[in-house]
């Protein structure tokens, strides 16, 4: 049997909640496990509760604000092959629908109002009109009080679907919105998150009228929407005969977590200052107003200022919703247009009504993000935006769902795109999760015979290994991998780096960071019913090149409801898991160990040395409420059997076995150092070595100029050195440069001859490191023109002890007052009274990461700062 529960230790993607109201049947639950599975009600559910088919019903009514939980078990399969899928709905009462006169704030300049609440004070027509797809019959469609009238909806769609043919104007004025295509009309979603009017792709919008031309410079929108699943850039609304001139857009790579203006046919980055995670909720009040100074860009309580663009009027006519070239799906509730900029108070008025009429869903409590093939080589194909809709329509509304694949995607494009955080991409406070898709599209791009076959596998282990390394220092907890699908154009090749390539993924293995790649690999590809080809082999599972096909339920999913149940039963069969990578100390040095990686569970979590487990090594401690190790270890020695324990805020517990290893004391040090300078400009100048090097000392050579030159190191008369660094000061240019040398004893005493592109001023100073091994590491460069040089931080690729070494390079003869605190041997030199160079170093025994304090300067000098790492033996 596999058994797949979700737990509901982080707001599991199977724990739904929703609003109800009055009794009878109040829930259709959707199937994760396929048409033949059975639901049951599990030991724990309210007395009240009741399971029929896939109907959820109530005895008696909830009263306003009462909760009651379903504990709902779907089973499919016997014996062996049993599977199923356990999880809690979470019932709620409706609170009573919004007072009336909760209204827009009376305003001249309102232009059109439309929305599935009533927004106008006095007006008594209908919300919109819908059209029937099995008859073609229409209907209007109004007001249950504030609310949209959901139940003569839904017993006018009956087992049909419904599109929208016209949003009412509740101004007054008739500009309505319409859409007499029925093939290009958008939905009314009276499910999940509903109601909203829903558009899936740019062909289908709802039309703005003639009579809506309002001037561009001096205007304003406001909407209340969301985007639960795309995979680009999408247009909330836009103006403009080509329908993307101006307007409100959510921008590629921050799925539905970004709002920016649209201007002359592109949108500004998505690295802008608006890109921030949206962890209130996934229906929003967005807004943009304009006039003639700048625009401003509302998404709830947070605003971006752009400056205004051209052209000076909006054209007439227009499209509202999708309206851009690459679209994904979005669902609004209620589009709200001014003739005229309103005050920053009526902003304030605008946004808070429309908050109280439509209210917002609940907060977020799990983020996913999905990247990866996107496979349309042609006509068709796995797209993964259907894919991310689906997992919506699956999920709680507090789960929100993103999606950054695109067309032909492939691992080799996207394996690095998470050196650089975004807030595009990360929801703060919820725990987040990255689904990946990559593979099929790298196996047919580059897999041409058996050898390529072998090669580009090879290849893509790399990139995974590096990106879920890289994904995790981003911030996704975790990391669920889908398997490479079958295709019937494969080659036998591309069939044989396909199974290796899966073979691999099943194989649990380990990433950069040292914890394993993933945390659940979904085994979809492994389905045979699941195979690109030429014909559709089934409906809502194969993978059809040249068709599309849907799941019978929601539109344009194709194929997609059984990819998202696999995903999500993948997710939901990852356990509570505390991960855990030992770092070596050191004897005597400061010691901070691994944070522990936590996968579900509910926080706040405490951590303890479990029952069983060895003790810490002596001078360690472990804080309970991080479960980090740290302190100075003063033994050295290996500590087997270290058992750490997380618990969370429910009392479920996970622990991690590892062992820690104490290095002894190093004994790496500067033995003694030279200076050599020279007082006037030359371009020849001498380098003396210490009397004294023996084999495997490590010599390091920090030289400042008094200009920007090229140094041509003398490699010839004590052997070759690596040049680790060449900086450059600000204004006049001062130079850093960092050479290094592992000696073989012969370097004692001798003199370098080191020649400048240009006469100038130069001071060296060659240190002699003992108990080095060789391997050196260098920061990237600060400068400024200040008292205070702080060189900057460095965190060298090895673990255990190294010998820190900040260097710094002045133009001037300042003096160097004090050096980095905590460090030893501050020297300075001046090479001489005029056209000076000033030269300092001091160095520290440490561990991991480290970030010098700043020299201090007797007064303002243009300097440059770097930082050297030496590690010990």
């Amino acid at each position: 049997m596999v058994r797949l529960v979700s737990g509901g230790r982080s707001g599991g993607v199977a724990n739904r909640a929703r609003t109800v109201s009055g009794n009878g049947d109040l829930l259709a639950l959707a199937r994760s496990l396929g048409a033949g599975s059975t639901f049951s009600l599990r030991p724990g559910s309210h007395a009240n509760l009741s399971i029929s088919g896939k109907l959820v019903s109530a005895a008696s009514a909830l009263a306003a604000g009462e909760s009651q939980v379903a504990l709902i078990r779907e089973s499919a399969g016997s014996g062996l092959s049993l599977r199923a899928v356990e999880y809690a709905v979470t019932l709620t009462g409706a609170t009573a629908a919004p007072e009336q006169g909760t209204w827009l704030p009376a305003s001249a300049a309102l232009a059109g109002a439309y929305g599935l609440g009533k927004l106008v004070a006095g007006y008594d027509g209908p919300a919109l009109r819908v059209r029937r797809a099995s008859d073609g019959a229409e209907q209007d469609i109004g007001f249950a009080g504030q609310a949209l009238d959901i139940a003569a909806a839904a017993a006018f769609m009956g087992t049909s679907t419904l599109g929208v043919a016209l949003v009412y104007d509740q101004t007054g004025n008739g500009r309505h919105l319409t859409q007499p295509s029925a093939s290009a009309q958008p939905s009314l979603w009276l499910g999940e998150g509903g109601p909203t009017v829903t558009n899936y792709d740019t062909d289908s919008p709802m039309l703005i009228p003639a009579t809506l031309a309002i001037p561009r410079a001096d205007c304003a929108v406001f909407m209340v929407a969301r985007t639960p699943g795309q995979a680009a850039t999408c247009a909330y609304w836009a103006f403009g005969a080509g329908t993307t001139d101006y307007g409100l857009t959510s921008p590629r790579t921050a799925g539905n977590l970004a709002m920016q203006p649209m201007v002359a046919s592109a949108s500004i980055p998505a690295t802008a200052t608006n890109a921030q995670a949206l962890s209130v909720s996934n229906l929003a009040v967005i807004g943009l107003v304009s006039n003639a100074s700048k625009q401003v860009v509302h998404r709830d309580e947070q605003t971006a200022t752009y400056p205004a663009a051209a052209p000076a009027t909006l054209n007439a006519g227009g499209e509202v919703g999708e309206a851009i070239e690459y679209g994904g799906r979005t669902d609004w509730r209620a589009f709200v247009v001014y003739g005229s900029a309103p005050s920053d108070a009526e902003v304030t008025g605008i946004k808070a009504t429309l908050k109280t009429v439509f209210g917002t869903c609940e907060p977020a409590t799990l983020s996913f993000l999905g990247g990866g093939d996107s496979i349309v080589f042609g006509t068709g194909g796995a797209n993964n935006r259907t894919i991310t809709a689906a997992m919506h329509h699956r999920s709680a509304a507090s789960v929100l769902l993103r999606n950054i694949g695109i067309a032909g995607h492939r691992l080799d494009q996207h394996y690095n795109d998470f050196d650089t955080v975004s807030a595009g991409y990360i929801t703060p406070g919820v725990p987040n999760v990255y689904f990946a898709d990559y593979g099929h599209n790298d196996i047919k791009s580059y897999v041409t015979d058996s050898a390529t076959a072998l090669s580009a596998v090879e290849a893509m282990k790399v990139q995974a290994r590096r990106m879920a390394a890289r994904l995790r220092a981003y911030g996704f907890s975790t990391v669920v991998w889908q398997q490479a699908y079958a295709d019937t154009s494969f080659t036998a090749a591309q069939e044989s780096a396909r199974d290796a390539w899966n073979a691999w993924l099943r194989s649990n293995p380990i990433a950069e960071d040292g914890l394993p790649c993933f945390d659940a690999i979904d085994l979809v590809a492994s389905d045979a019913g699941f195979v690109l080809s030429d014909a559709e082999t089934d409906a809502g599972r194969g993978m059809a090149m040249t068709a599309n096909s849907s799941d019978g339920v929601h539109p344009n999913e194709v194929h997609a409801g059984a990819r998202a149940a696999h995903l999500l039963a993948a997710y939901a069969a990852i356990p509570f898991t505390l991960k855990y990578v030992a770092q070596p100390a050191q004897q005597g040095l400061t010691y901070t160990g691994y944070l522990p990686r936590l996968v579900k569970g509910t926080g706040p979590f405490t951590f303890a040395l479990a029952t069983g487990s060895a003790p810490l090594p002596a001078g360690l401690s472990l804080d309970t409420g991080t479960g980090v190790i740290s302190g100075t270890p003063t033994v050295s020695g290996t500590t087997s059997g270290v058992i750490l324990r997380a618990t969370d805020s429910l009392g479920a517990a996970a622990q991690a076995e590892f062992d820690l290893t104490v290095a002894a004391s190093a004994t790496i040090a500067v033995a003694d150092q030279t200076e050599s300078w020279n007082t006037a400009d030359a371009t020849a100048v001498t380098v003396t070595m210490p009397a004294t090097v023996n084999a495997g000392d490590v010599l390091v050579a920090v030289m400042s100029v008094d200009g920007t030159v090229t140094v041509g190191w003398d490699n010839a008369t004590a052997g070759a050195w690596t040049q680790r660094a060449a900086y450059s000061a600000n204004s006049n240019q001062h130079l850093l440069a960092i050479f290094t040398r592992t000696a073989d004893g012969t370097e004692g005493g001798k003199v370098l001859n080191v020649g400048l592109s240009g006469a100038q001023q130069a001071v060296t100073r060659v240190l002699r490191v003992t108990g080095a091994r060789g391997a050196a590491e260098v920061s990237t460069y600060a400068r400024g023109n200040a008292v205070a040089a702080d060189p900057p931080a460095l965190t060298p690729s090895w673990s255990g002890a190294s010998l820190y070494i900040a260097a710094l390079a002045l133009d001037g003869t300042a003096t160097i007052s004090s050096g980095p605190t905590g460090y030893s041997g501050i020297t300075s030199r001046v090479s001489s009274a005029s056209g000076q160079s000033t030269n300092a170093t001091a160095w520290k025994l440490g561990a991991g990461a480290e970030d010098p304090a700043a020299y201090t300067i007797s007064a303002t000098s243009n300097w440059v700062a770097a930082t050297l790492a030496l590690q010990a033996s």
